[in-house]
């Protein structure tokens, strides 16, 4: 059964085994996992999928997309993903909960495990950007702007200065958006996508970036899981990362958290978006296989 609410979509299982609630990229929706969903729910899963605020459905006009509040945008992200879980969870109680983050969602689901570890059954973090140590310069820059030009000014000097170089790592580009993925119609999907794509403005960009800080900064980080198993995976080709560098990266920095069970997947010539590719039943199997192992451990 596929249950579709305000901003939040359910897949349930005949036999519900396990509850995997999935955190979406920056600047699309809920609805681009559906394959992994249905994949997902064919495992057994009640699957969890939702518009984060600024995002799909969860935004009131077209001027807020991008836009998580006026003040605590970052936690405010942190806190919806953490409510869906209890809703969630009052549902269908004692089942093992497995946190999916992609990309933006990444940040979110570090953020989240911060905080909430107690929580999880599992973690994973796919297409997971690395720490940048310009993250606070940024900020301070987004505010800036923010403070002269209004919250929702959308600046594409911010944009430029965080994604600009990702497309560099494409020999021939042949759109603005092809360092998401090899597949030319998942690149022109998202392009035709009127969800999909655009510029967060000055505040969201600020939340964005105090969210790069947060889930880097290991003090006041309550682990109280510390064998919670991890999977960080990705593409080869995936530019957000920081390649073998940032992965290692993200890696040390959960294990300076207190987490020792981390594993790290990387699917040979991929990009961003390993789920959207056209090796993606691949993907999706190597996926289950892990979250089936760590489970029966």
């Amino acid at each position: 059964m596929i249950r579709n609410e305000k901003n939040k979509t359910v897949y349930i299982p005949d036999e519900p085994k396990m509850i995997i609630q999935i955190l979406h990229g920056m600047s699309e929706h809920r609805g681009r996992y559906e394959k992994f969903a249905l994949n997902l729910m064919n495992l057994g899963a009640v699957v969890v999928t939702s518009d984060h605020l600024g995002h799909g459905e969860n935004v009131e006009s077209e001027a807020d997309y991008g836009y998580f509040g006026k003040e605590d945008g970052w936690k405010r992200l942190v806190e919806n993903q953490h409510e869906i879980t209890m809703q969630i969870k009052k549902e269908f109680p004692e089942l093992p909960f497995i946190l999916f983050g992609h990309s933006m969602g990444s940040l979110i689901a570090r953020s989240y495990t911060k905080r909430y570890d107690y929580e999880l059954s599992e973690l994973i973090l796919c297409g997971a950007p690395n720490y940048n140590p310009a993250a606070p310069i940024a900020k301070t820059v987004a505010l800036s702007i923010a403070k002269v030009k209004g919250d929702h000014y959308r600046s594409a000097m911010i944009d430029k200065m965080t994604f600009g170089a990702f497309n560099k790592s494409v020999e021939n580009a042949r759109t603005n958006f092809d360092w998401l993925s090899k597949s030319e119609e998942n690149v022109d999907e998202y392009l035709n996508d009127p969800k999909c794509g655009f510029n967060f403005c000055a505040k969201g960009f600020a939340d964005l970036f105090e969210g790069v800080m947060d889930m880097h900064d290991t003090k006041g980080w309550m682990c109280s899981n510390p064998t919670l198993p991890i999977l960080i995976t990705a593409g080869e080709k995936d530019p957000c990362t920081g390649g073998d560098k940032g992965l290692i990266s993200t890696s040390e920095t959960l294990k300076k958290a207190g987490y020792g069970k981390i594993d790290i997947k990387i699917f040979e010539s991929l990009r961003h978006e390993i789920l959207n590719e056209k090796e993606k039943d691949f993907v999706f199997e190597t996926i289950n296989q892990w979250i089936l192992t760590n489970l029966s451990k």
